[in-house]
């Protein structure tokens, strides 16, 4: 997905993101873009999908200003690529007068404890580049309205979503049955921002793919209980698969470009309830590209890259140790396995083989080192066996 978004990122332009793996991704991505602009480019490659028309692939000449409401690790990283380096004014103070500029504007700040060191080890000329302001500032047009337009040009306002339905309605927030699992921040605004200003693009990413229930289910939908960014404020959606460009667009035409970033696997589904629907026609025919739009075609696509260093699992840092980032692969595969994969693991965690030290270091750091009665027992097996499976792929 942050390989995608990056070719929309344009040079010159304004850029706001917002926290977690996607926004470190993207990061990572961009200055990948800039400092190793032929790797970048052979990562786009490998991936095989038609460019958006508006794609920019070179490094970054005249640079980004960042605007938004949380600044995170990823913009100090773009600072220190030289990435973020184009200026604009700092909003005007109690008194009226507006002081100095700054290469980026953010309500509040947040991120790990090496974010927090690096700020205030900050010098002092470096330091004003980062300008802490209010919410009102960045997240709406209001107040020095025609400044604020003149210096947010081209900008780029990317988020994430959980689901994304046909018409491109999207839901960010809300899980269909009602229990809420994430403010909605400023997803909101920054798109109404988006359409409100010339060359500006709201771009939300959504995993095409999940595990409920243990079984992969598509985080694309014909429609959804709950609904964050209604279809009429529709811009670009982008997962694994692409980017779909659906401003302007007619449902038709909008369902087109969602099938297209959809997993091959569900798109013949998502096809008929749009043709039962009316929205489609039956004769449409998905794109032959997207015909491959299988998670092991991009992961082999990608593993040459995994593998040399260039696209690591953390790639600003993590606070985490080594036991515990080995951890991830195995819970998450946990989290999303089916109850006869969980009796699978469970066999092969009683199996007779001794653990060996980084499998016993796991286990204890889960508390599960020395187990306790039956339950702790068989959560030790289980999570053993996770841990091997992980191994193997």
């Amino acid at each position: 997905m942050a390989l995608h978004a990056a070719t929309l990122v344009k040079d010159g332009g304004t850029l706001q993101i917002g926290i977690g793996s996607f926004a470190d991704a993207l990061t990572h991505v961009l200055i990948l873009r800039h400092t190793r602009n032929q790797d970048f480019r052979a990562l786009i490659d490998a991936l095989g999908v038609p460019l958006h028309p508006a794609a920019e692939l070179t490094p970054f000449e005249s640079g980004l200003y960042g605007c938004s409401e949380m600044l995170v690790d990823g913009f100090l990283h773009l600072k220190e690529a030289g990435i973020l380096r184009r200026r604009a004014p700092n909003p005007p103070g109690p008194n009226g007068q507006r002081g100095g500029d700054a290469v980026v504007h953010a309500g509040f700040f947040l991120g790990s404890q090496d974010f927090y060191r690096r700020l205030r080890e900050m010098p002092l000329d470096a330091a004003n580049d980062v300008c802490m302001t209010a919410i009102s500032f960045t997240n709406t047009l209001h107040g020095d309205e025609q400044l604020k337009r003149e210096h947010r040009r081209h900008a780029r306002f990317v988020n994430t979503g959980l689901t994304a339905t046909l018409l491109g309605a999207v839901s960010s927030d809300q899980l269909e049955d009602g229990r809420v699992i994430s403010g909605v921040g400023g997803q909101h605004d920054f798109v109404t921002m988006a359409l409100d200003m010339p060359g500006a693009r709201s771009m939300i990413a959504v995993r095409s793919m999940s595990r409920r229930g243990g079984r992969p289910a598509s985080n694309i939908v014909w429609r959804y209980g709950n609904t964050t960014i209604p279809r009429q404020l529709r811009d670009i959606i982008v997962t694994e698969y692409g980017i779909a460009d659906l401003r302007g667009k007619s449902d038709r035409d909008v369902v087109a470009e969602m099938l297209k970033v959809a997993d091959a696997s569900m798109q013949p589904s998502l096809q008929r309830q749009a043709i039962d629907a009316g929205k489609l026609e039956r004769s449409f025919v998905v794109p032959l590209h997207a015909l491959n739009n299988r998670a092991e075609h991009f992961r082999a696509a990608l593993t040459p890259a995994r593998r040399a260093g260039l696209l690591p699992s953390f790639p600003l840092g993590t606070e985490m140790t080594e036991t515990e980032q080995s951890l991830v692969g195995p819970l998450g595969l946990l989290k999303s396995s089916s109850k006869l994969t969980l009796a699978r693991l469970l066999l092969d965690g009683l199996s007779g083989r001794p653990s060996d030290t980084a499998e016993r270091a796991a286990l204890e750091r889960m508390g599960l080192g020395a187990p306790q009665g039956i339950t702790e027992h068989l959560l030790q097996a289980v999570l053993r066996g996770a841990i091997r499976l992980a191994q193997k792929t």
